[in-house]
């Protein structure tokens, strides 16, 4: 099985193309969020655009969790 042949509820599809996947609605059951990372930049984005950006981040992979907590 390849993973352009699994449905994903409409929702959206993986591509051809490398790490490619494109939504096909924004009305979706929750926040499907994006890392973008490089040397002098992080980006937290999800479906509906930016979250947040840090110049220039710690160095090595850094991973963000959503929280439902207030505090």
């Amino acid at each position: 099985m390849e993973l352009q042949d699994i449905n994903y509820n409409d929702y959206g599809r993986f591509l051809q193309e490398m790490a490619s996947f494109e939504i096909t609605t924004l009305d979706l059951p929750c926040s499907w969020p994006y890392l973008l990372v490089n040397d002098k930049l992080a980006l937290r984005c999800d479906q509906n655009g930016l979250v947040s950006f840090q110049l220039y981040p710690p160095s090595g992979m850094s991973f963000f969790q959503k929280s439902n907590e207030s505090h």
